[in-house]
Protein backbone atom coordinates (compact mmCIF):
# COMPACT_ATOMS: atom_id res chain seq x y z
CA UNK A 1 0.00 0.00 0.00
CA UNK A 2 1.36 2.91 -1.09
CA UNK A 3 2.53 5.74 1.78
CA UNK A 4 0.35 8.44 -0.27
CA UNK A 5 -1.97 6.33 -1.66
CA UNK A 6 -5.76 6.42 -1.82
CA UNK A 7 -6.23 3.97 0.76
CA UNK A 8 -3.72 5.34 3.60
CA UNK A 9 -5.14 8.54 2.92
CA UNK A 10 -8.50 7.37 3.50
CA UNK A 11 -7.25 6.01 6.89
CA UNK A 12 -5.66 9.29 7.82
CA UNK A 13 -8.42 10.66 7.22
CA UNK A 14 -11.27 8.63 8.60
CA UNK A 15 -9.95 5.96 10.56
CA UNK A 16 -7.14 6.77 12.18
CA UNK A 17 -8.64 7.17 15.74
CA UNK A 18 -10.97 4.48 15.22
CA UNK A 19 -8.37 1.96 14.87
CA UNK A 20 -6.68 3.25 17.82
CA UNK A 21 -9.59 3.39 20.08
CA UNK A 22 -10.29 0.61 22.45
CA UNK A 23 -7.95 -1.72 24.89
CA UNK A 24 -6.87 -3.53 22.19
CA UNK A 25 -8.47 -6.77 24.61
CA UNK A 26 -10.02 -9.06 22.72
CA UNK A 27 -9.24 -12.67 21.45
CA UNK A 28 -6.41 -11.92 19.27
CA UNK A 29 -5.66 -8.30 19.69
CA UNK A 30 -2.87 -6.44 20.81
CA UNK A 31 -0.49 -3.32 20.52
CA UNK A 32 2.98 -3.75 20.32
CA UNK A 33 5.61 -0.81 20.72
CA UNK A 34 8.98 -1.67 20.70
CA UNK A 35 11.95 0.47 20.36
CA UNK A 36 15.68 0.13 19.85
CA UNK A 37 18.65 0.99 17.57
CA UNK A 38 19.83 -0.82 14.57
CA UNK A 39 22.37 -0.10 12.15
CA UNK A 40 21.14 1.52 8.79
CA UNK A 41 23.14 -1.28 6.82
CA UNK A 42 19.93 -3.32 8.31
CA UNK A 43 17.27 -1.00 7.95
CA UNK A 44 16.74 -1.61 4.40
CA UNK A 45 16.86 -5.53 5.12
CA UNK A 46 14.13 -4.84 7.57
CA UNK A 47 11.89 -3.05 5.10
CA UNK A 48 12.18 -5.78 2.54
CA UNK A 49 11.43 -8.63 4.58
CA UNK A 50 8.42 -6.65 5.90
CA UNK A 51 7.33 -6.38 2.21
CA UNK A 52 7.42 -9.87 1.84
CA UNK A 53 3.77 -10.50 2.64
CA UNK A 54 3.11 -9.71 -1.37
CA UNK A 55 4.02 -13.59 -2.35
CA UNK A 56 1.02 -14.22 -0.54
CA UNK A 57 -1.71 -12.41 -1.74
CA UNK A 58 -0.92 -15.06 -5.30
CA UNK A 59 -2.26 -17.55 -2.79
CA UNK A 60 -5.98 -18.86 -3.32
CA UNK A 61 -8.30 -16.79 -0.64
CA UNK A 62 -9.13 -19.84 0.89
CA UNK A 63 -5.23 -19.90 2.24
CA UNK A 64 -5.53 -16.75 3.46
CA UNK A 65 -7.02 -15.18 6.69
CA UNK A 66 -7.79 -11.28 7.01
CA UNK A 67 -5.35 -9.36 9.28
CA UNK A 68 -4.46 -6.13 9.79
CA UNK A 69 -0.93 -5.31 10.69
CA UNK A 70 -0.22 -1.61 11.55
CA UNK A 71 4.04 -1.43 11.83
CA UNK A 72 5.67 1.82 11.02
CA UNK A 73 9.79 2.42 11.33
CA UNK A 74 11.84 5.43 11.04
CA UNK A 75 14.19 7.08 12.28
CA UNK A 76 12.47 9.80 14.50
CA UNK A 77 12.41 11.46 18.08
CA UNK A 78 9.15 12.18 19.74
CA UNK A 79 9.58 15.88 20.25
CA UNK A 80 8.68 16.32 24.14
CA UNK A 81 11.80 14.34 24.69
CA UNK A 82 14.01 16.40 22.47
CA UNK A 83 13.81 19.24 25.26
CA UNK A 84 14.90 16.75 27.96
CA UNK A 85 18.15 16.08 26.24
CA UNK A 86 21.13 17.14 27.93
Amino acid sequence: MPANGPVMDYFRDNALLDYFSGGFNGSGEGLLLVHGSISRGLAPFFMERMQQHQADQKLPEKEREGYTLLLAMRSWEFAAFVALRR
